[in-house]
């Protein structure tokens, strides 16, 4: 088994998403709120940052389970990062970034897991 301990490339991720009937990297998010150290995640949530719940459980159990636990290692390895911007000031705002409403939604994937 492959190491999925690691962050994964867009290309990677890319080929994962490829067996999923979702469109995905099609979505027109401006990433450029994101904090530095959680771009190398915006790859991620290109795949699992689904705002509609019953899309994102879909994509999720379309999700292999190798991918499936690089997704909680992912997040576990940013999690500080991840609680320090979504707790935030854009928490309480009535017009969060499509960014933050997007890695919001993909915490929430890996929760769901």
């Amino acid at each position: 088994m492959e190491n999925f301990e690691r962050i994964l490339t867009s290309d990677e991720l890319k080929l994962v998403a490829m067996g999923m009937e979702k469109e995905i990297f099609k979505r027109d998010v401006n990433y450029s709120s994101v904090p530095e150290e959680l771009k190398p995640l915006i790859p991620y949530v290109d795949v699992w940052g689904v705002v509609d719940d019953v899309e994102r459980e879909r994509v999720i159990e379309a999700t292999s389970s190798d991918i499936r636990e690089n997704l909680k290692w992912v997040i576990r390895n940013f999690d500080n990062e991840l609680d320090t911007w979504l707790s935030g000031p854009e928490a309480v705002s009535s017009t969060p970034s499509d960014a933050y409403v997007s890695f919001s939604a993909f915490r929430m994937a890996v929760d769901f897991i």
